[in-house]
């Protein structure tokens, strides 16, 4: 596994279960250590095992840091 990260932006209107999804998804076929990006102010790193309900979930309790 690599130990790089990749940072990413999303086009406005992308949903936060896209984003997580996608961002999860890429880590897997980019087999980087995280991708990160902000989404309304909210930073997030998410890994290949990310959960995506965890990481909504933390979003929506008004974590500002999200990481999976």
């Amino acid at each position: 596994m690599s130990n790089m990260i990749a940072k990413v932006k999303f086009m406005p209107g992308t949903s936060l279960v896209d984003a997580v999804r996608e961002a999860k998804n890429k880590a897997i076929l980019w087999d980087v250590k995280k991708v990160e990006f902000c989404f309304n102010g909210k930073y997030f790193s998410i890994g290949k095992s990310a959960d995506i309900e965890k990481c909504v979930k933390a979003y929506q309790d008004g974590a500002d840091f999200i990481f999976s």
